[in-house]
């Protein structure tokens, strides 16, 4: 995944960040404004997925200035997402072509579920926190199947990332099936832990932070299922996302079977 620190320009608290944001006399020349926009959306993306990264490398070691960086990240993302929304709404109600209109409606759509991963990952760094501070440690099974799982969500991610700012378009079918095989293992690790409470080798305390962190992996990866579902919808306009998703989830015989299968294999408890 791109560093942080190689696509964006560095942000200290204090600064004026709307004078590094986009300039609306752009309006001015729609399709300008329209390429500025993406450009800044795409940042957002990159932080959001640096962020996750960050929040699961914290429960190898805590750092207290890795997670101060990571919520001031929080704050910035917050930030794109009042921005985005408010210089869109200006863009849209200016002369625009069908592909930038498209565009425009896409990101509108789009922007939420960006800002969403970044308080998923956010909640992921609060829940490691909160084993720290109780002094708790996953247990060596549950360790391997939490970092199977992110695994396979660092995978999602690094798709939607070539989807949506690299424009392989291709990559958003292989997102679904990863999306679903993801969905799979966290319901497993849930009942892996069941079994290891019942064994009383594992606690409840540990076993309701395990089960957080796993809910907000799992989110993360349906918001990526949403973007990449949006991007369709973008270049291909017959496209709707709740439609698609149905389609290829019921298509058994299709790619969707088949990248399930290569994925359940790769990625197992």
């Amino acid at each position: 995944m791109v560093k942080l620190s190689d696509r964006l320009v560095k942000y200290r608290s204090g600064e004026k960040e709307s004078e590094k944001f986009i300039d609306e006399r752009l309006l001015n020349t729609p399709s300008m404004a329209v390429k500025e926009a993406e450009n800044k959306l795409h940042e957002m993306m990159d932080m959001a997925f640096e962020n996750f990264r960050i929040a699961v490398t914290l429960s190898d070691k805590w750092d207290n200035k890795v997670y101060e960086k990571l919520l001031a990240v929080e704050r910035k993302i917050d930030y794109y997402e009042d921005r985005l929304n408010e210089i869109n709404v200006k863009i849209a109600a200016r002369p625009l072509s069908q592909e930038d209109s498209e565009k425009v409606s896409m990101m509108l759509h789009t922007v939420t579920d960006i800002e969403r991963i970044g308080d998923r990952a956010v909640n992921i760094a609060e829940n490691i926190e909160s084993l720290i501070d109780k002094g708790i440690r996953f247990s060596e099974n549950a360790r391997t199947e939490l970092n199977v799982i992110v695994s396979a969500v660092g995978e999602i991610i690094q798709h939607t990332r070539n989807c949506f700012i690299e424009g392989d378009i291709q990559e958003a079918y292989m997102i679904e099936s990863l999306e679903e095989v993801v969905d799979d293992l966290v319901e497993r690790a849930g009942q892996n832990h069941v079994r290891r409470l019942k064994n009383g080798t594992c606690s409840l305390e540990l076993g309701l932070i395990l089960n957080e962190i796993l809910l907000n992996v799992e989110r993360i990866s349906d918001h990526c299922s949403n973007l990449a579902a949006k991007k369709l919808e973008e270049v291909d306009d017959g496209i709707r996302m709740h439609e698609y998703k149905r389609q290829v989830k019921h298509d058994e015989k299709g790619s969707f079977a088949d990248l399930y299968r290569e994925f359940s294999l790769k990625y197992s408890l």
